[in-house]
Order: structure tokens, then sequence, then C-alpha cells
């Protein structure tokens, strides 16, 4: 028997804001730092600040920690409401 159930993020994801979660989901899609500043209508510092404080959340240090930290979910925004 084989029983599935959805994955919960884990609890660091909870304590994004939407803003940060936005430019988590933005730059582990590929987008770049400015490409995600373009499509959120904001200055690339405050993506920048975004994400240094999304690191600090997750207890990340790099773009590939944080990927490793992603790499359960393929749409970090899908497990938003759980968890």
């Amino acid at each position: 028997m084989v029983v599935s159930y959805p994955l919960r993020r884990p609890r660091a994801f909870a304590s994004l804001s939407s803003s940060e979660l936005d430019v988590v989901e933005g730059v582990m899609s590929g987008l770049s730092q400015s490409a995600v500043a373009e499509r959120q209508g904001t200055a690339p510092r405050t993506v920048a600040n975004q994400l240094a404080s999304a690191y600090a959340k997750l207890g990340v240090r790099s773009l590939t920690e944080l990927s490793v930290s992603c790499s359960e979910w393929q749409n970090v925004r899908r497990g938003r409401g759980g968890g």
C-alpha cells in the first residue's frame, strides 16, 4: 500500500514575508535579481535586501544552500498555506 500526502514546507518558510517569498521563488526559477525587481516594480537593491533577509531567516548563506532547502518543492508558493 502506498499512501501519499502533500509535503509541507519547512517552518522557516512561514517566517518569510510575501515579498521575500516572491524573491525566493523568482531567483529559484532562474531570474536574476534585476529581473525579479522589474517584475515586482521595485529597485534591484530592494530585492537584494529581501533576498538577504530570506537567507537569514532560512539559515542559508548562498544560492546553492537556498536551492538545497527548496529542493523538495517544485514551487515554494505551492505549500504556502500549510506547515
